[in-house]
């Protein structure tokens, strides 16, 4: 069964999601035991984070906090409801505080209740990495121009190292929902496909046997031809 789970995005992410050019997250793997060293991200048991060590320890499971594939993430972001209480605003709709209008204090995203959410993602990937892992075309799927950049946008959030992160695949709910939408119109596509394949199997049949027609004609009309030439001996 497919559970629902928050993800937080500040303003600067949220408008990469929002825009298409963010399909991945990268967020702290979080354990209440230390992972060993030498420990390995061995795959996904059911929702958990399984390592291997070679050190003889019991292996390490960690709970993923984004659920699995298929599970449904719902965004938490800066938010806040209008005095009259009629319009909601999100604070990633404005690029800098010039731009915000006034109005009531924000709510933290951490604090944004579930019926402010706006965006729904679909889960559709998760694995477990060290942060050096990622590379370029990785950092793109994060919203970042290059590998550099996306590193020392990490470390300015979280300080300098090489932890575990969780990297999760996602996309919008929408696009899921409206491809869902498409598939009617492409079997019909299909049908009309294969229905204009098999009318060309067919035409191509009767050309063909227009072509035997024809050739045999030509036999025979030679044979007239023949025999008004020479006659009969």
């Amino acid at each position: 069964m497919n559970r629902e789970y928050p993800i937080l995005f500040n303003g600067a992410m949220m408008r990469a999601v929002l825009d298409g050019s963010k399909t991945v997250t990268r967020r702290p793997v979080k354990s209440r035991k230390p992972i060993p060293a030498d420990a390995q991200f061995a795959g996904l048991r059911a929702r958990d984070a399984w390592f291997v060590s070679g050190q003889g320890l019991t292996d390490t499971y960690i709970p993923s906090p984004y659920g699995r594939p298929g599970d449904t993430l719902y965004v938490r972001e800066t938010s806040r409801v209008t005095f009259n209480g009629n319009l909601r605003e999100y604070r990633a709709d404005y690029p800098t505080p010039a731009h915000e209008p006034g109005g009531p204090n924000w709510t933290p995203s951490i604090l944004m209740p579930r019926t402010m959410c706006r965006q729904l993602l679909r889960n559709t990937s998760v694995r477990v990495e060290r942060l050096s892992a990622i590379d370029d075309a990785g950092a793109r799927a994060e919203g970042f121009a290059s590998r550099e950049a996306f590193i020392a946008g990490w470390h300015e959030l979280y300080g300098a190292g090489d932890p575990w992160v969780w990297v999760i695949g996602f996309v919008k709910e929408e696009m899921l929902e409206a491809l869902a939408d498409m598939l009617p119109t492409a079997g019909e596509a299909a049908d009309a496909i294969r229905a204009a394949l098999a009318e060309i199997d067919r035409l191509e049949g009767k050309v063909s046997d227009l072509e035997d027609d024809v050739e045999q004609l030509r036999d025979e009309l030679q044979a007239v031809e023949e025999a008004a030439v020479w006659g009969d001996e």
